[in-house]
């Protein structure tokens, strides 16, 4: 951990940022595991992006860090949607009119 706060203090945000965007998919998920309903996992992906964000990101401001925590939150959501339909099966019975992209199933 010392290694991404030193290289945020050097101003190496564009490597670390996709790291902690993984880790947030990561905790999710893992929360997900030990039993957090689907429905709440976005809103906790955007809690530890803030966080993080603030804590370990946000060294100029807590604006800054809220924005960038946000960023990441959402990020991760989509990141996590976009893999997910990338490497699910297209069921060709099933119409696109029922798409419902605000709601991750289990």
């Amino acid at each position: 951990m010392l290694a991404i706060v030193n290289g945020i203090n050097n101003g190496n945000l564009e490597f670390i940022l996709p790291i902690v965007l993984g880790l947030i998919v990561g905790l999710v998920q893992a929360a997900r595991l030990i039993g957090l309903p689907t429905k709440y996992a976005p809103i906790l992906a955007i809690v530890l992006g803030v966080i993080m964000s603030v804590v370990y990101l946000g060294n100029n401001s807590i604006k800054n860090g809220i924005l960038i925590g946000l960023w990441l939150g959402l990020g991760s959501v989509g990141l996590y949607s976009g893999f997910k339909n990338v490497c699910s099966k297209d069921d060709p019975n099933k119409s696109n009119k029922n798409l419902n992209f605000y709601h991750l199933k289990k």
